[in-house]
């Protein structure tokens, strides 16, 4: 067994330049919250155990010196970058893993070009020192910029949870390599069900709740499976229709269906965040009305399918048109 903790943090990096076309300013934090999860999620699959530094904190030096506390063998901080006065969008773009320096710099730097050299298949990446502050760090820390929110096409992405996905998947296998430990995909996740009764502990749990808490579901990543894990999970299932035997699909958003008005599945709070990525106001509330649906209906007409102007259900084939990352509305200056 794999006793390699990495301590894993999310920061509360700001708000965007205003929005075109939907009127409002994307919260970078959205972002960051669903990353680390996913992040937790997906060390957790691999075998490593994770710990939770208390989030969003704002500053990452603070959230170095409260990992520092924990006992990590390594830290990941997530965020995103800025440039500029932050009230204009500009053309700052691409990912950038900060490395601590003082007592942890070489080994901080290695697991920094490890992450960077996994995310640039994705993403333009660069590896650079930290800021004076980032010294403090007793373990190998990184901070890892998944875009900048004052470049348009990266403050798109905030609300792209297939982006924080691919940035949480590229994050593990670069502390993979690291560590030596082997990858694993995330279709190859699995959750027993008989693991899942009050009481039980492991890091199948642990990813178990960090999925769900990607999911919207806020809950302790700790390991134990209590009264709020139990309720959220219940709720899940009952939401997607989803036996426990299959649970794991369903978070993973494996094998979708048509989703019709009214329903509450998971699908539709990806089809939403998929929306407001491409700059197409909906809701964010997972429950599909006919906000989300005329939303659907104008980015297929935009990109010119003969799926539009349905209006009580959207297939399987939408769902697929808008998972691509990137794309949608161009800026407007």
């Amino acid at each position: 067994m794999n006793d390699t903790v990495i301590a894993v943090c999310g920061t509360d990096p700001g708000m965007t330049p205003m929005m075109p076309y939907i009127g409002e300013k994307n919260d970078g934090k959205v972002f960051t919250e669903r990353a680390k999860y996913l992040t937790e999620a997906a060390l957790c699959r691999c075998g490593f155990d994770t710990v939770s530094v208390t989030s969003p904190i704002t500053d990452t030096g603070d959230a170095a010196m409260a990992a520092n506390h924990i006992g990590a063998d390594c830290i990941v901080i997530i965020s995103y970058a800025s440039f500029g006065s932050g009230r204009n969008f500009n053309d700052a773009n691409g990912c950038t893993v900060e490395h601590a320096q003082g007592r942890a710099a070489k080994s901080s730097r290695i697991l920094a070009e490890d992450i960077c050299s996994y995310i640039s298949a994705v993403k333009p990446c660069v590896v650079s020192p930290s800021y004076p502050m980032f010294s403090g760090a007793l373990r190998p820390t990184v901070t890892v910029n998944a875009g900048y929110l004052t470049g348009f096409d990266d403050a798109k992405l905030i609300y792209d949870p297939d982006h924080a996905a691919r940035i949480a998947e590229r994050i593990t296998m670069g502390i993979c390599e690291n560590f030596s430990m082997p990858y694993i995909l995330p279709s190859e996740a699995t959750i027993d069900p008989v693991s899942l009764s009050i009481g039980k502990r492991g890091k199948k749990i642990k990813l178990l709740q960090a999925m769900l808490s990607a999911h919207g579901y806020r809950l302790a990543v700790d390991g134990v499976f209590g009264r709020n894990t139990d309720l959220a999970l219940k709720k899940f299932c009952g939401n997607n229709d989803t036996p426990l035997g299959t649970v794991a699909d369903a978070l993973l958003m494996r094998n979708q269906t048509d989703i019709k008005i009214g329903s509450e599945k998971a699908a539709v709070r990806y089809l939403q965040n998929k929306l407001r990525a491409k700059l197409y106001r909906a809701p964010l509330d997972g429950v599909l009305g006919k906000d989300t649906v005329d939303a659907v209906n104008a980015y297929l007409a935009d990109i010119g399918h003969p799926d539009a102007k349905n209006d009580d259900t959207v297939s399987e084939t939408a769902i697929e048109l808008l998972s691509p990352v990137g794309g949608g509305k161009p800026r407007l200056f």
